[in-house]
């Protein structure tokens, strides 16, 4: 186990903690900063703390507020800006996406 404190007055923000499988990041933004398009073949939960944010893909655009979370899916092109000052977000990429586990353990039955 570990466990992250993030610091909600870093500036900008950056990578946590990572691995083989995952990403963690911590976002830090000012209104009007802006996280300009991205792309992973990851998938990317952006998970709002505090503060609002506008997600926007080549498809739709979702304003998000504290406690939201946006589900990305691989390859989903992306950009975030801030639309408040103090607007924390974490962002957990999952890079690997395949079926690791069986349907037992997926559903808490471990070791049967």
């Amino acid at each position: 186990m570990k466990q992250y404190t993030l610091d909600p007055q870093a500036l900008i923000g950056g990578v946590i903690a990572e691995d083989n499988d995952q990403q963690l990041v911590q976002l830090s933004l000012q209104r009007d900063n802006e996280i300009p398009v991205y792309e992973t073949d990851a998938i990317v939960l952006l998970i709002v703390l505090n503060g609002s944010a506008q997600i926007t893909t080549e498809k739709e655009t979702i304003d998000t507020r504290g406690l939201q979370v946006v589900r990305l899916e691989p390859h989903e092109a992306h950009s975030i800006r801030a639309l408040e000052n103090h607007t924390n977000i974490l962002v957990v990429k999952q890079l690997t996406h395949e079926l690791v586990f069986s349907k037992k353990l997926r559903f808490g039955s471990c070791c049967l």
